[in-house]
């Protein structure tokens, strides 16, 4: 929204406007393949839908989702509303989510490699304890002022509601415990959920409050799941299991209607939301002094400390004295680094788009998973072997429309290992030539679970991988190629490992034997595990150098994880316990984990449930909200709909065009379950307005209908993502003149087309990037009548990314063009980039060339009160060059619009989760302007209030 002279209602608006943005997250408009057959099954706590192949998973899903609502919700409530779960099993990507407006979840099923950073349990049942809980959320939160606001606008005026008055932090740490007390696992059992708030507690607390809640782009701040779980345990342990079940419900209800949370915390506790993190964290650092390794840490740091955050992870060495890792900063992408062990560092390449950024490699080549997209369907994505020839200093894709992960090389380097996942949810081992990418031999697990990170052993003989056995515990496996046996190299504990090196006769390896990640080694010999760090942070991915002398792997700290270097020396090792080794154990909140604690996926119940076909078109028409409308010159209301599926995407609106001061009411419906997109659409609006050349103002009332389709085209890829999307529709507009000065009443019926094409193209961004270092953006459209009154206008439009003179400066180049018919018949609607201060001319055709530079002048890290945080401040330079071509009584004329300024927007988060970047825009006209020609300089407040 453009401000001018009305910051008086910018709070209002802000409030509205964020009531808005709720719908949008997190949702995949049109993303499943058409061909997709649908199964359902309906029970009156779930509807869980799914691809035909994955009957066994939902059948384990609603089982376990049913128990959890049965049994498991006397510290949330027992609120009831029936949840629709969606299995989205064609993307290579591990997530899911719950949201309203309207109220379901999506379970992506493909599970992750990461098993230190999200544990070793069946993939499903982690999802159905952590997904579920969010949807008892949000059924325990819609009472008081939230169920109002829901009255009001619907499940997007509840998710607004609970948004602001509920701490993310909640929402996720009250999640992950769920995961941690009704599991043998969960991530409060894992050691590396809690490096960065150990590390915080090593340096003391250094950030405050709001910047733990908002983050930075100066410093690393971890994001709000290990807080929240961190806070919600200690309320638990401190208090009561049913301590989180009265504030929530309180503050949802908005008891306070200011600061709800905080204060219905204080009424509960004695304490305020800052004072009980305080509280917390001197609990929580005094269990972790206890967790001090006795011994000594002997590696030493093998690259210099940083000032800045650099981050240094997945070492692998390719000779005794070169390592290869993985490189990354807060302004440079990551990158595959060649360093000696003097220290010495060049670039080798960018592994680019990835899901992790995990490698292999030898002296001539390196391999690693790159992400691909399908090109239509935003739900199915694909996992690519990519090859680089370090010698030529080439890359190839070795396979294609694949979905594997996590690519090894055999000793000789003609052979690659992969896991691979089926839609089913299925694990194998394969293998391929490395030189033309094809399948030579697959293995599938003996364990029925998930695969990880596969090896070839020295000798190429055999393969080394971690797998998960149908309990969701994870061990060190050898798989002999020749004779296909099996051999567990480590015992099956709910201890995730991470990575893991072959060296000679032993396996050096990542675990989680002690409540702090360190290095281990097995003996193949015998399988007596070593533990050789005793660090007071995360250790991960070892690599040890060919001739066995050093161990090299990867540490956390508050700059990023650092390459750490340690002398080999067995004789000096120390074998762990086995009771360390099965041990599981409540770590620093034992009564609070033991208050409701389960073991679901081993007790859950076995219930047969009728399997059905479910139908695309099953509530194609489900209303979840209205809500305002607030695009500027738009404003106005909406009510929405959309169904499960997310293939049909309807409103019925009012709207009010500021610009012209008209009024318009309309119907639109957009499908995507198809190949093209479809929209059809309706509207009625009265009162539009234009300028004639010679000063006079037209009024008018039209009416229109239209359909229109386009392909949203996702061609992505290595370093750029790449957006083609090409639009074409058909309307019929019927207009209405009123009696005017030289005009007399009439109608015209003006059927026309238009055609379009939209490219994008961009690098992939650093965090203090403020926008791509290249990127191209171009629109070309071209709208032409289909009857007897001629209307046409051409548009064309580019702008231009280039690097600026600091890593996180940008150049911006805008070129554009406009051209109308001279008949003056009918006027389309007007998307162009006018120079930056001026009121629209009157013109036939207008070009346009603007430059910016744009830049960062501060990172503040400051906010107050909980409702506005500073994260960065940045400047931008701009000048505006348009010229116009217009006729008067055929004679042609030209006028010129020149603007210089500078635009200071402020990168702030709201209510300590809403993104919002607030400009004051300053322009000096260099020519008059057509409205308000005695005006030479204009200030202006942009607030973006349309957050799609």
């Amino acid at each position: 929204m453009k401000a001018y002279h009305q910051i008086q209602y910018a709070w209002l608006l802000l409030c509205m406007a964020l009531i808005h943005v709720i719908p949008a997250r997190a949702q995949v408009f049109g993303g499943d393949p058409a061909r997709i057959r649908w199964k359902q099954i309906n029970t009156d706590t779930l509807r869980v839908i799914f691809p035909a192949e994955m009957a066994p998973q939902a059948e384990r899903v609603a089982n376990m989702i049913t128990d959890i609502s049965a049994y498991h919700r006397q510290s949330i409530g027992y609120a009831q509303k029936k949840l629709n779960v969606v299995l989205q099993n064609q993307t290579i990507l591990s997530n899911g989510y719950v949201m309203l407006a309207p109220f379901r979840a999506e379970f992506q099923t493909t599970p992750p490699q990461q098993m230190d950073q999200l544990g070793s349990l069946p993939w499903l049942d982690f999802l159905s304890v952590h997904e579920y809980r969010h949807a008892l959320q949000n059924m325990h939160f819609n009472t008081g002022l939230s169920h109002l606001m829901r009255i009001a606008f619907g499940e997007a005026g509840q998710a607004f509601a609970t948004d602001v008055a509920i701490p993310n932090w909640f929402w996720e740490g009250d999640a992950v415990f769920t995961e941690t007390t009704l599991t043998p696992q969960g991530r409060g059992r894992l050691p590396a959920f809690f490096d960065a708030y150990r590390a915080l507690a090593e340096a003391h607390f250094p950030y405050s409050w709001m910047k733990l809640r908002n983050g930075s782009y100066r410093d690393y701040v971890p994001d709000h799941y290990p807080l929240g779980y961190l806070l919600c345990a200690y309320g638990r342990e401190r208090y009561s299991d049913t301590l989180w079940k009265l504030v929530t419900r309180d503050a949802a209800a908005y008891k306070h209607l200011f600061y709800p949370f905080s204060k219905a915390l204080k009424d509960y506790t004695g304490r305020t939301v800052t004072a009980f993190y305080g509280d917390a964290m001197q609990y929580f650092a005094e269990q972790w002094k206890q967790d001090k390794p006795a011994e000594a840490d002997l590696a030493k740091p093998l690259t210099p400390p940083s000032k800045q955050y650099l981050n240094q992870q997945y070492p692998i060495f390719i000779s005794n004295d070169t390592l290869l890792f993985v490189q990354n900063s807060f302004q440079k992408l990551p990158v595959i680094m060649q360093m000696n062990l003097h220290g010495k560092t060049h670039p080798v390449v960018r592994p680019g788009i990835v899901a992790d950024n995990d490698f292999d490699a030898n002296a001539h080549a390196i391999v690693w998973s790159g992400y691909r997209n399908d090109p239509r369907w935003g739900w199915k994505d694909y996992g690519v072997i990519m090859w680089y020839d370090m010698l030529h200093k080439r890359i190839k894709k070795l396979t294609h429309r694949s979905k594997l992960f996590s690519p090894a090389l055999s000793p000789d380097g003609k052979k690659i290992v992969a896991v691979s996942v089926s839609p089913d949810e299925h694990a194998q081992l394969k293998i391929f030539d490395a030189n033309d990418g094809m399948l030579l031999d697959s293995l599938a697990s003996p364990f029925h679970g998930m695969m990880a990170y596969p090896r070839f052993s020295v000798d190429g003989k055999s393969i080394y991988y971690v797998a998960q056995d149908s309990a969701g515990r994870s061990a060190i496996i050898a798989q002999d190629l020749d004779h296909h046996q099996t051999h567990i190299i480590t015992p099956f504990t709910y201890h995730p490992i991470q990575q893991f090196c072959q060296s000679g006769p032993w396996i050096f390896f990542s675990g989680s034997y002690s409540h702090i990640q360190q290095i281990y080694a097995v003996s193949l010999t015998n399988r007596t595990i070593y533990q050789l760090t005793y660090a007071t942070s995360g250790c991960y991915s070892p690599a040890v150098s060919p001739d066995g002398r050093w161990l090299v792997y990867s540490q956390f700290t508050l700059k990023g994880n650092k390459l750490m270097k340690l002398t080999l020396d067995s004789a000096a090792w120390k074998p762990v316990d086995s009771l360390q080794i099965y041990a599981s154990d409540n770590p620093y909140v034992a009564s609070a984990l033991s208050a409701e604690a389960a073991d679901l996926p081993k007790e859950v119940s076995h219930r047969y449930f009728t399997i059905t076909d479910y139908s695309k078109s099953f509530q194609l028409i489900h209303i979840h909200s209205w809500e305002p409308i607030l695009d500027d010159p738009y404003y106005g209301f909406q009510i929405l709909s959309d169904n499960i599926l997310n293939t049909l995407s309807s409103s019925l609106f009012y709207q009010y065009n500021r610009y012209e001061t008209s009024h318009g009411i309309g119907l639109s419906a957009t499908y995507g379950g198809w190949y093209p997109i479809w929209n059809v659409s309706g509207q009625y609006i009265a009162h539009r307005t234009a300028w004639r050349s010679n000063g006079q103002q037209i009024n008018w009332n039209e009416t229109s209908i239209g359909l229109s389709g386009y392909i949203p085209w996702n061609f992505s890829g290595r370093m750029m993502s790449r957006y083609l999307i090409p639009f074409a529709g058909i309307q019929e507009t019927h207009v209405q003149y009123p009696v005017q000065k030289n005009i007399v009443s009439h109608d015209v019926t003006l059927p026309y087309f238009y055609l379009g094409l939209q490219f994008v193209q961009q690098r992939l961004q650093a965090l203090q990037h403020i926008a791509p270092h290249l990127a191209q953006r171009i629109y070309l459209s071209w709208n032409h009548s289909a009857g007897p009154h001629f209307a046409e206008q051409l548009f064309a439009e580019t702008d231009l990314y280039f690097p600026g003179i600091w890593p996180s400066h940008s150049l911006l180049l805008q070129l554009a063009w406009q051209g109308k018919d001279t008949a003056n018949s009918y006027t389309f609607s007007d998307a162009f980039p006018y120079a930056r201060g001026y009121h629209a001319p009157f013109y036939h055709q207008i070009t346009k060339w603007g430059l910016n530079y744009q830049f960062p002048i501060a990172y503040p890290d400051w906010g107050f009160g909980g409702i506005v945080y500073f994260l960065r401040m940045r400047l931008n330079l701009f000048y505006d060059d348009s010229k116009t071509l217009y006729y008067v009584q055929q004679q042609a004329a030209h006028q010129r619009f020149r603007s210089a300024g500078v635009e200071c927007t402020a990168d702030t988060r709201w209510w300590n989760i809403y993104p919002l970047s607030i400009t004051l825009r300053f322009s000096h006209l260099l020519d008059a302007d057509p409205v308000l020609p005695d005006m030479r300089n204009r200030w202006e407040l942009i607030i973006p209030l349309q957050l799609r």
